[in-house]
């Protein structure tokens, strides 16, 4: 029987995890999600807010005396992309999610409505997922490429402790048949840029080939056909 321990809010682009003690949990053991405030890891659990520049003017109403401060850390939250949330709650089943309604109560997803509300908000989702899948369960872990201008990137151990090792970049094999929306068109000019850029931050450059052979993404059971 599978328990759902950690519970995540759907914002609109993202899941938000609000707990701290399931921030730190998320993170260091997977290194799933981002704090919104941190660089890289999340403020108050991977880094300490620096109070004594810890501080913004208020100027309301013209008054320029008065100097509030604010602590960041009672504001940081863990965002996780549409790929993490997914898999936490699909295959690793500990992420259970929800959102908030007009009467400010917590409504549930299951696995269905969140398969088709992650797939409204990104169309290429189900391409983006089963790559994202595929390497996780190899092993690696996978974390956002857009800083390099590639859909992934993979790292061996915690982005903290080391420098990503792969870049990645997604391709529909068929897109003739799977009729989604493209991202790019990759031609070896692309490639070779891409390749460029990989090697001057000492990263192998992947491209991730993804076969679905129906063109129907409704349902999460299409996961079962890619290659």
């Amino acid at each position: 029987m599978c328990t759902f321990l950690i519970l995540g809010e759907w914002v609109g682009s993202g899941v938000w995890v609000r707990n701290k003690d399931d921030m730190k949990s998320l993170f260091f053991n997977g290194s799933y999600g981002k704090g919104i405030i941190s660089k890289r890891g999340i403020l108050g659990v991977t880094e300490e807010w620096n109070n004594s520049n810890n501080y913004y003017n208020s100027n309301n109403n013209n008054n320029n005396e008065t100097n509030t401060n604010i602590n960041l850390e009672e504001y940081e939250v863990l965002q996780l992309s549409l790929e993490e949330a997914f898999f936490l709650h699909s295959k690793i089943k500990v992420l259970s999610i929800y959102e908030i309604n007009s009467n400010n109560e917590q409504i549930f997803f299951d696995i269905n409505k969140l398969w088709t509300t992650f797939l409204s908000v990104d169309p290429q989702f189900p391409l983006s997922y089963s790559t994202y899948q595929h390497f996780k369960q190899k092993g690696w872990i996978v974390r956002s490429g857009l800083k390099y201008g590639v859909d992934f990137v993979l790292y061996r151990t915690s982005p903290i402790n080391e420098h990503a090792e792969c870049c990645v970049m997604i391709a529909d094999a068929n897109p003739e048949l799977t009729k989604l929306p493209q991202k790019r068109n990759i031609d070896w000019s692309l490639v070779q840029n891409l390749n460029r850029l990989s090697t001057l931050v000492a990263k192998y450059l992947v491209i991730s080939y993804v076969l679905f052979p129906s063109s129907s993404f409704n349902s999460i059971d299409c996961l079962s056909s890619f290659s």
